[in-house]
């Protein structure tokens, strides 16, 4: 019950009560011994009963005492009887005043006025930069917990106090996290503190914080004084965090007369990537009390360091590809002068017209053309673009649909690159490619100036070396060593004088705890190998002496002396922002010349969730702006979308499961380094997914509710990937790798851990998918040279039947087992009728529709149980990401 008046709490008597907080009841009170008047909150009884969390409250609010400063509401006293004397602050809530808006125009923004809302920032920043100074968080800074005196100052309140009732761990007591402050989700990697709309991802996420916490809040809060809106909202906890995790602001709802320097600002805050975000309050101290820099023109090309994240606009993407050829010639014929003056230039580089980066591209060995994989927003085929960045003209190389990982040979005349299970090569004369060899799951290729090319033909085994001449045999050139726990050898890159090379030794998936994977150099003459850096990205090598590679979010780049093999110096930030997918692959290429090209992290990743009907017109809008890398999962029932999801920012995928009824979402799992391919239990009570931690396919099992922890159901060196379950339960259908036949379908026994095989051969055989009755098996093979579907009974006789003869990937049934969906080379959805009485019958393909789905080993889509309606993965309209050109891009280091 509220305290009455005139109660008596040590010295201080009470006057009334001011509200009921996140965090306890608040009170007007008298400081009968000092003769002033002071607020005081009255803890939740749990702490009473909590003598351990009352004996740290104690602690936190002694060393929250120390706070002496003019915009922090400082604390008095602290009581043994969990209520704590702060420093009453008469004035309104920033909430209250943002809600008041603008008072002179209903037309405008509901934001606070410019010249109001700035001072107010600044005295934000000031009071978390004198607490941050002494190691001390706030962890819920809203505009509830701001007041602005009718004077302008600005006081924080509750400092550090969310982490002063905080339970110590997930096993702590819940009972003081039942309040709107705090979310009593709880999760391995700790709790989540904070209020929802606030918090930063990784609190979303429970992962410990730090100050940059604060700093995420301090964005939000900016951006709610100048728009009069929420950055991240949703109508409960859940689509709220969501929101967090995976949606933009509307950076639209910005007024039109906010400086540059403060949009940029305030997006910097807002980097889900706390290593990417502003790494010190200090900074925008320093910006907003300098009304100079708050008029600078940031829109200028930078010198010495890389640009601040922009907008792009559709329009300025248009604009960028009109303009290209008169950019590139005059970086092209500025690269001289500019090397003398050691000056950085940067440009963006539009992808061709209707097309964007998939992944990869790579400057030819002079540093004057480009080739990449250019992906048809139309079709979502793949195919290789060259661009003469002189002229700046994209041009289709004729027969390279399909093609990934390009590179060129060393007098810049011909590419090789991978597809259709093979390593391919063509010229820019547009001759019909030729087949070199096989290789079916490739990580990566180089080729050498004595005509060799090493690549790595799947991604369980070492390096190989062949003649670039068509047919031509391949033969072993490394061996994963066992000893050190090595999966794979990957992404060669030759060295000057050609009989070196750089790879990457890889052990544990990118971003897995334990990852010691690290880029090489080999002797093609003696096999002996030299370690140069630990790092699992795909290597770069400068000829001005620098070898680049990826980490923690950023391009980096270390001197390397490519005669002695040695590393030296610190190693520096080149570019930060880069795209790193999950192969390990960081776009970036470098020429001889000192020319850099990388495409932002921004380029592929989004996605939006849609349900269509039959002909593939959209009823509904699931999820927009997403990260979709792990594939989706309709619930047999229909009301339930498992989906594997990466939060913006972040390296890691979860499962995430959407309830279509009620429209809310959430993450369902935490597991280390990534989950993916989500199946749902035939009864729809269970989840199983695969996980790559240490690339040892791990495959595990969760209720579908969230209760209870995940179980490992069983995992294999060699990778195992999660394609169906049996309709008893009893074992899982399976891809896994051997090392004679690359992908394969198995059957894994649950109870034995038995892994047998099912369709194997020289093939690469995937996306397998059983019958609702466990009878049949649907299947991707390119056993006949291209991609097609095939039939195969589960029965002993194992009868095999083609679907298709024009091509297909990733089938499904329709619940009653008498329809194949599959997708088409040119992104259709195909149905095929299906007898699977004997003797058996399919009939001839149709198609559904068209989309723009997601290219990807995943499932990109689901249909519902009837076949009338669809959940497809597309990649939306709009804008994308531009790749950065930069001409002597080590100005910065020098």
């Amino acid at each position: 019950m509220p305290l009455a008046p005139g109660t008596k709490l040590g010295s201080y008597e009470v006057v009334a009560l001011l509200g009921v907080g996140g965090m306890g009841e608040v009170y007007r009170a008298r400081d009968t011994t000092l003769h002033r008047d002071v607020a005081i909150k009255v803890l939740p009884e749990s702490f009473v009963s909590d003598p351990d969390r009352l004996a740290r409250f104690i602690r936190e609010a002694q060393a929250l005492a120390a706070l002496n400063h003019p915009n922090i509401a400082q604390i008095y006293d602290a009581s043994a009887g969990a209520y704590i004397v702060m420093e009453l602050v008469d004035g309104q809530d920033l909430s209250d005043l943002i809600d008041r808006g603008h008072p002179e125009a209903e037309s405008v923004s509901r934001g606070l006025p410019l010249a109001e809302a700035l001072p107010i920032a600044r005295q934000i920043a000031e009071g978390l930069e004198a607490a941050h100074e002494q190691g001390i968080v706030h962890r819920d800074l809203k505009p509830a917990n701001i007041k602005v005196r009718p004077d302008g100052t600005v006081k924080i309140l509750d400092f550090g106090l969310a982490k002063a009732v905080g339970p110590d761990s997930a096993n702590s007591s819940h009972q003081a996290m039942n309040s709107p402050t705090l979310t009593n989700r709880a999760t391995q990697m700790g709790v989540i503190l904070g209020t929802a709309a606030y918090m930063s991802p990784e609190q979303a996420k429970g992962k410990p914080v730090d100050k940059r916490a604060d700093i995420w809040a301090f964005g939000v809060v900016f951006y709610e004084m100048l728009s009069g809106r929420r950055a991240f909202e949703g109508d409960d906890v859940s689509t709220t965090l969501a929101a967090v995790l995976m949606r933009d602001p509307e950076w639209v709802a910005l007024p039109a007369d906010t400086p540059p320097a403060i949009s940029t600002l305030v997006r910097r805050c807002l980097d889900r990537d706390p290593r990417q975000r502003l790494r010190d309050i200090g900074e925008a101290r320093r910006l907003l009390s300098n009304p100079d820099a708050l008029r600078a023109d940031e829109s200028r090309v930078t010198s010495s360091s890389p640009a601040a994240p922009v907008s792009r606009a559709p329009w300025i993407v248009a604009a960028a590809a009109a303009v290209i050829a008169a950019v590139f010639g005059w970086l092209w014929w500025s690269s001289a002068s500019a090397a003398t003056a050691g000056t950085r230039l940067e440009a963006s580089l539009a992808p061709p017209e209707g097309h964007f980066v998939n992944v990869a591209f790579a400057l030819s060995p002079d540093g004057t053309r480009l080739v990449m994989e250019a992906l048809n927003e139309k079709t979502g085929a793949i195919s290789l673009w060259v661009r003469d960045l002189a002229s700046g003209a994209p041009t289709k190389l004729a027969g390279t649909d399909g093609a990934l990982q390009p590179f060129w040979s060393p007098n810049g005349q011909e590419i090789a690159f991978f597809a259709d299970g093979k390593l391919k090569k063509t010229d820019l004369q547009g001759a019909p490619p030729q087949v070199i060899c096989d290789a079916p799951n490739a990580r990566g290729g180089a080729w050498g100036p004595d005509g060799t090319i090493v690549f790595a033909g799947t991604f369980r085994t070492g390096l190989e070396k062949v003649s670039a001449a068509s047919g031509s045999k391949p033969s072993v050139l490394t061996t994963p060593d066992e000893a050190r726990k090595e999966k794979s050898h990957r992404w060669p890159v030759f060295l000057p004088d050609g009989k070196h090379l750089l790879f990457v030794a890889q052990t544990s998936e990118a971003g897995a705890k334990d990852d010691d994977s690290t880029i090489e150099a080999l002797d093609l003459r003696t096999g002996v190998r030299t370690r140069l850096v630990t790092a699992n990205s795909s290597p770069l090598y400068s000829p001005e002496g620098f070898l680049l590679f990826w980490r923690e979010g950023a391009l980096r780049a270390q001197a390397f002396d490519a005669a002695s093999l040695q590393v030296s110096g610190s190693v520096f930030a080149v570019a930060s922002g880069v795209a790193f997918d999950t192969n390990e692959f960081a776009s970036a290429t470098v020429a001889a010349n000192g020319t850099l090209l990388y495409l932002a992290s921004t380029g592929l990743s989004l996605s939006k969730l849609l349900e269509v009907d039959r002909a593939g017109r959209p009823t509904k809008t699931i999820a927009e702006s997403v990260i979709v890398e792990g594939g989706i999962a309709l619930s047999h029932d229909n009301t339930r979308l498992a989906v594997g999801l990466t939060a913006a920012g972040a390296r890691d995928t979860d499962v995430w499961v959407y309830d279509l009824a009620r429209g809310t979402s959430g993450p369902l799992t935490f597991e280390v380094a990534g989950e993916h391919d989500p199946v749902w239990s035939l009864d729809d009570t269970e989840l199983y997914y695969a996980n790559d931690n240490k690339n040892d396919g791990i495959i595990f099992r969760r209720f579908a509710d969230g209760r209870g922890q995940a179980t490992e159901v069983g995992s294999n060196v060699s990778g195992m990937w999660m394609q169906d379950i049996s309709p008893d339960r009893t074992w899982l259908l399976v891809n896994s790798v051997t090392a004679t036949t690359a992908l394969d379908i198995f059957r894994f026994d649950i109870a034995t851990k038995k892994l047998t095989p099912i369709v194997n051969g020289p093939a690469q055989d995937f996306a397998g998918r059983l019958s609702p009755n466990g009878r049949w098996l649907a299947y991707a093979s390119d056993d006949s040279g291209r991609t097609e579907i095939y039939l195969r009974s589960m029965g002993p006789d194992a009868g095999k039947w083609g679907v298709t003869s024009s091509g297909g990937s990733q089938p499904t049934w329709r619940r009653d087992g008498r329809e194949v969906y599959y997708l088409g080379p040119q992104g259709q959805v195909m149905a095929v009728e299906v007898d699977p009485e004997p003797p058996f019958r399919t009939s001839t393909p149709k198609e559904l529709f068209r989309a723009k789905l997601r290219p990807s080993m995943s499932m990109p889509y689901a249909p519902f149980s009837d076949g009338k309606k669809f959940i497809i993965d597309v990649l939306p309209e709009g804008d994308r990401a531009l790749m950065t050109i930069v001409t002597n891009w080590t100005a910065a280091k020098r």
